[in-house]
């Protein structure tokens, strides 16, 4: 009898005591990885992938988010992913010498530089032809973080003639 009781008991209780508990998934948002990393083996789970991505708000190297979410319910030994920070995207400035700004203006708005700076010029090319740039074509940039500094044609330099109307050729 005592071990039919012992049999029962170990089939109601056994389960629950080796099962794996429930724990919350930390929250390691904005910290280093490595830190992260870390809090996330020493409270028992298991690191899946981890994943750079852009991210405007944290810096380089830090925790963006992980999945399952901070907060979340899992069970003890659990894989978690972990998306950590490259920074702020950067994109590459296109070529915009040699053409009108008024036709790229829109264009060069949207990517959301810090600042236009432009100069005026005279210049033989049409009225508000891009002459020069800064930063370069090709150069990768962090846009607002960045002045785009341009160079506007103004169009040839207007000369001003002395008025010869009392004057005849000899004179």
């Amino acid at each position: 009898a005592s071990l039919i009781l012992l049999a029962v008991l170990a089939v109601l209780f056994l389960p629950g005591m080796l099962a794996a508990k429930d724990v919350k998934v930390p929250d390691v948002r904005d910290e280093q990885l490595e830190n992260a990393l870390s809090t996330l083996i020493e409270q028992g789970f298991e690191i899946g992938e981890t994943v750079e991505k852009p991210d405007e708000e944290i810096a380089a190297g830090n925790v963006i988010n992980t999945d399952p979410e901070a907060g979340d319910t899992v069970k003890e030994g659990s894989v978690i992913n972990v998306f950590f920070s490259s920074g702020k995207e950067q994109v590459e400035v296109l070529d915009y010498e040699d053409r009108n700004y008024e036709d790229i203006k829109s264009l060069i708005e949207g990517f959301g530089f810090k600042d236009i700076e432009i100069e005026r010029v005279n210049d033989d090319s049409e009225v508000g032809t891009v002459l020069e740039q800064d930063p370069r074509q090709g150069d990768e940039v962090i846009p607002s973080e960045t002045i785009l500094k341009l160079t506007l044609s103004s169009g040839p330099a207007k000369i001003t003639l002395k008025d010869l109307t009392d004057y005849n050729q000899r004179a």
